[in-house]
């Protein structure tokens, strides 16, 4: 079988539905004709957490599969950031154990791989669900006719098809990286996600990637289901959990603190001081 040179990452930091989700995101995987090099499953120090990953039958999966743990935070910027440094491949991608791959993703991003040796970061286009596998929307692929709405000429939309650049993002800010194919010495020069930020941490990395010059780029046809506002996800708590619950101007400062922290590349203090 064709190896792809690429990781998964898996982030874990609850039990919840862990059993309802997790063989469904291995199972996507395996379904791959071109499968990763290894997957990385990224826990946190939970003891129901840990316990739940050592009886965890992974199949023929366990060849491939690492378990790194953080000690730190449950929170998914410092659990990727963490695995990434493990990462022995040259590029890699984030899987949530609740989200599934298309059967041809790892093989589209093969051979976008050796056709754009060039970009950093290949977007998946990602499909939104919710927890009943009901349609919600579709996320990333606004790349492909951005050219247009932007009013370049034919020749400069045609050349910019699939690419995604600051302004773009200015006027669209959301994009997904789950699912995303990432080199992973650009992650690193460019400090990573921040884990400072709460909310709009990918927003603030595609930001200050393309500030910075780094080729983002959506793939046609790919397809990574998205379990869009998961009970207990971390989303969800942002919206529901009192314990994490932002307020709307909360959510609207931290959108805009990522408008002006993607120039500098690593994490620096950021507290909100609202009313």
């Amino acid at each position: 079988m064709e190896k792809s040179n690429i990781s998964v990452i898996i982030p874990i930091h609850t039990v919840i539905d862990l059993d309802q989700y997790l063989p469904k995101a291995l199972e996507s995987v395996t379904k791959n004709t071109v499968q990763p090099d290894e997957i990385l499953i990224v826990r946190c120090a939970c003891p129901e957490v840990t316990d739940f990953l050592s009886e965890y039958d992974f199949g023929d999966l366990i060849k491939k599969v690492r378990v790194v743990e953080t000690q730190k935070t449950k929170e998914f910027a410092h659990m990727v950031n963490s695995a990434v440094q493990e990462v022995n491949t040259d590029y890699f991608s984030i899987l949530e154990f609740d989200d599934e791959y298309s059967s041809i993703w790892f093989k589209n991003a093969v051979k976008y791989i050796k056709a754009y040796p060039d970009v950093d970061v290949f977007l998946s286009h990602v499909i939104d669900v919710n927890e009943k596998n009901e349609f919600i929307g579709t996320t990333n692929e606004v790349t492909w006719s951005l050219g247009f709405v932007q009013g370049m000429t034919p020749e400069e939309s045609f050349s910019n098809l699939g690419f995604l650049d600051l302004e773009a993002l200015k006027t669209f800010p959301n994009f997904q990286i789950s699912g995303a194919v990432i080199k992973k010495a650009t992650f690193e020069d460019i400090g990573g996600i921040k884990n400072n930020l709460k909310l709009s941490f990918v927003y603030e990395f595609l930001l200050r990637m393309t500030y910075n010059g780094y080729k983002v780029m959506t793939i046609p046809k790919s397809g990574y289901k998205h379990m869009n506002m998961r009970p207990y996800s971390l989303f969800w708590r942002y919206r529901n959990d009192d314990r994490y619950k932002l307020s709307q101007d909360e959510g609207k400062f931290w959108m805009q603190t990522a408008m002006k922290e993607y120039f500098f590349n690593f994490d620096r203090e950021i507290k909100y001081e609202g009313n």
